[in-house]
């Protein structure tokens, strides 16, 4: 009869779900690995912009200054070669006694008042001490990310490591 199907049409209905199934998992793993994979290369990417910042550094034997870190923003296009990237900096390990020194140069070389907040229990301070282009991400300038624990030991390990590590 027509309302009772045979069983190998039911076979076949079943299986042809079977397979549906099957390449939507392989479309899927295909694609979330293309999406991990850009992502890699994504932030390779800015590893090599942050080295080359190093190496900007390096040839001023690491003693930074915003007109260092301002050539080399201006040699780059941020929104071509880093797509996503607002911005990058340096981030200075303060110890207590230097912290207003550091707070003087930043002022000198920002021409306006830079203030560093303290805690009296602090050992040390990691302070972003300059970061360009500076109109967007002038709010970041004298933050100290040691405050917060998560940063604090991910600026440590990229410290060592010599590799982009977020703290977030």
């Amino acid at each position: 009869s027509d309302l009772f199907p045979s069983h190998d049409t039911v076979w076949v209905g079943m299986r042809t779900s079977d397979d549906i199934q099957a390449r939507e998992e392989l479309r899927f793993q295909t694609e979330a690995q293309d999406i991990a994979t850009a992502i890699q290369d994504r932030l390779q990417l800015n590893l090599k912009g942050i080295m080359g910042l190093k190496a900007a550094l390096a040839t001023h034997d690491f003693k930074f200054s915003r007109d260092i870190v301002d050539k080399y923003q201006r040699s780059r296009n941020l929104a071509v070669e880093f797509r996503g990237v607002i911005g990058f900096g340096v981030i200075s390990r303060t110890k207590p006694s230097e912290v207003a020194s550091l707070q003087a140069k930043l002022s000198r070389e920002y021409k306006e008042p830079i203030s560093l907040k303290t805690n009296p229990e602090a050992k040390e301070y990691f302070y972003i001490s300059a970061v360009e282009p500076i109109g967007v991400n002038h709010r970041a300038l004298g933050l100290d990310i040691s405050s917060e624990a998560r940063r604090k030991a991910a600026a440590i390990e990229s410290m060592y490591s010599c590799h982009i590590v977020t703290g977030k």
